[in-house]
């Protein structure tokens, strides 16, 4: 399929040019994030300027596609990581993240704590960063290691698996909930399907693996952390309750969940719409969903609208009245530029639906949605959920540990300082990608993937992979994938809301596969367990590949079954 790809590009010359564009501009924006050292938030910046010159288009033009992509993106991901970021804070410095930890490990009991490192590594990271998630459990892990005389990594390759799998999988953590941004992915199916295929994931990378790899990597806790060093907050009889910390934990992600679930089984059905020539137009009549047959003829175009109601309503272009007329010949040439009786791609749906419903006037007709669907739409949007867990956090578990009104807004204040960075990178990923549709470089490439049967996840997975590999930023590897794939999904026929998430997953695995020297997290992991390069490669490099690797095999699997 590849070789298809690489034939059909040496023989096509505007192809051959895009192509160039593309590769060439990723490999700009590695060299200026790994030789230059330039911050990832300008490098994706002057990478879209590059793409924009390259492609011909107008000076200002590039800066108005640079602010529409900037725009476009933060909106949503900025309101989403921001109160994240202030949730996961507050689960943190109530002890909540300490209360699962314990509580987890007393209902496993020390013969099964690698279990309990593994759930609580997978439940503490979905809404705290997992840096300050390994600060706050690693205390637990030394501890187990003190009393039972095992090596560290027998407790602690567990915890960290279970820390990378929802950091990369689960939302809201910011990279997956980016990428669906980016893609137009219902955030709720990506929490469904991270949860499916990350916590087999989790117990393969970790429970399984540590088992084994603890056999060879014996060290026990590093000496600079022997003391009682990194001792936790509160004392036992001080935390929250487990179920108190599980329940303002579980509401958000059950919010979005349902929202997700509900929207899928209610989602009216989409118009079809058929283009077709007045000598096959008789073999439309069947169509039972909502549907737009579009007959041209030599005197124009008949158009038959059915609604969703049923309600049909026909109409000849030839009796359209002056004001309306002027648009034919723009309308003519969108409808000429689909092939007769073929079934178009969703882009193409949208963009000849959206355009006959101005011209004629037409209207679809979709039922309301009742009262409580609107309501399950409202709480459980991300927005929502999230400012509703905030309160819950606030109330049930700051506030019942003592925490004063002012010190809760000193700590959503420290929250969100580091999750600034990871919204302007997000958005200079939003400007690549608005660059690369406006410029015309998403739309030859797409054609010339659908060509050549490429598959889409394998492809996702491939070019997130190589990021991440050459610059080692996860979420650099996220944002850069998910600019140069989201554009080419519109063109694409028969992709799923299942596929729109299933790529989430995909793009979060290749950005997860082999951490070494380039990642912070490689020498975050050396530090606290006290491993050399030697051994960080043999243990957490293999952790995060084997995870990313599961992930894309999951992705790939469950897109042929939904």
């Amino acid at each position: 399929m590849t070789f298809d790809l690489l034939a059909t590009v040496a023989v096509d010359a505007t192809l051959a040019s895009t192509v160039f564009t593309a590769v060439s501009a990723i490999a700009i924006l590695l060299v200026l994030i790994l030789w230059a050292k330039v911050h990832a938030f300008v490098a994706l910046i002057l990478a879209s300027y590059y793409v924009g010159l390259m492609s011909g288009m107008d000076l200002l033009t590039i800066n108005d596609s640079i602010k529409s992509g900037m725009g476009g993106i933060l909106g949503f991901v900025a309101t989403v990581v921001g109160l994240g970021a202030i949730f996961g804070k507050l689960l943190e410095a109530s002890g909540g993240a300490e209360a699962l930890a314990y509580s987890l490990l007393k209902k496993f009991g020390e013969k099964n704590a690698t279990w309990a490192m593994v759930v609580t590594g997978f439940l503490v990271s979905i809404p705290v960063f997992l840096d300050v998630a390994l600060v706050i459990i690693i205390p637990i892990v030394y501890a187990l290691t003190r009393k039972t005389g095992k090596p560290i990594l027998y407790y602690g390759i567990p915890l960290l698996a279970g820390l990378a799998v929802t950091h990369a999988f689960v939302p809201p953590t910011p990279g997956p909930i980016m990428v669906a941004e980016q893609l137009g992915a219902n955030t709720g199916l990506v929490i469904l399907y991270g949860v499916i295929i990350g916590f087999p994931t989790a117990v393969l990378a970790g429970p399984v693996f540590g088992r084994f790899i603890s056999t060879k990597i014996t060290h026990g806790i590093p000496e600079e952390f022997s003391t009682e060093h990194l001792a936790k907050k509160f004392e036992d009889e001080d935390l929250p309750s487990f179920s108190r910390v599980f329940l303002v934990l579980l509401l958000p992600i059950v919010l979005i969940l349902v929202q997700a679930v509900t929207a899928e089984i209610y989602k009216p059905a989409k118009t079809q719409v058929i283009v077709s020539s007045a000598e096959v137009v008789q073999t439309q009549a069947d169509v039972e969903q909502p549907h737009m047959t579009i007959v041209e003829s030599e005197e124009g175009y008949q158009i038959v609208m059915v609604d969703h109601q049923g309600e049909r309503s026909t109409m000849f272009t030839s009796d359209l009245p002056a004001d309306k007329a002027v648009g034919l010949p723009a309308y003519g040439a969108l409808v000429s530029s689909v092939d007769s009786v073929e079934t178009l791609s969703p882009r193409q749906r949208d963009e000849i639906l959206e355009a006959t419903l101005k011209l004629t006037g037409f209207s679809e007709n979709i039922p309301d949605q009742g009262t409580v669907l609107k309501l399950i739409a409202f709480f459980g949007h991300p927005f929502t959920a999230l400012i509703i867990a905030i309160f819950a956090a606030s109330f049930f578990l700051a506030r019942k540990q003592g925490f004063s009104p002012q010190q809760i807004m000193e700590l959503s204040n420290s929250a969100l300082a580091p999750a600034g960075i990871i919204i302007l990178v997000t958005g200079a990923g939003g400007v690549f990608k608005q660059i690369l549709i406006d410029s015309n470089v998403a739309t030859v490439m797409a054609e010339a993937i659908v060509q050549s049967n490429i598959n889409i996840v394998v492809l996702a997975f491939l070019i997130s992979a190589l990021v991440r590999i050459a610059q080692g930023s996860a979420t650099v590897a996220m944002v850069t994938t998910a600019a140069i794939i989201a554009p080419l999904l519109p063109g694409m026929t028969g992709l799923s809301s299942s596929d729109y998430a299933l790529l989430t997953i995909a793009i979060a695995s290749g950005a997860t596969v082999l951490s070494h020297v380039n990642d912070s997290g490689f020498w975050l992991v050396s530090k606290f367990f006290g491993l050399t390069e030697k051994e960080t490669l043999m243990s957490w490099t293999v952790v995060e590949t084997i995870i990313g690797i599961s992930g894309f095999i999951g992705a790939l699997t469950l897109s042929y079954v939904f």
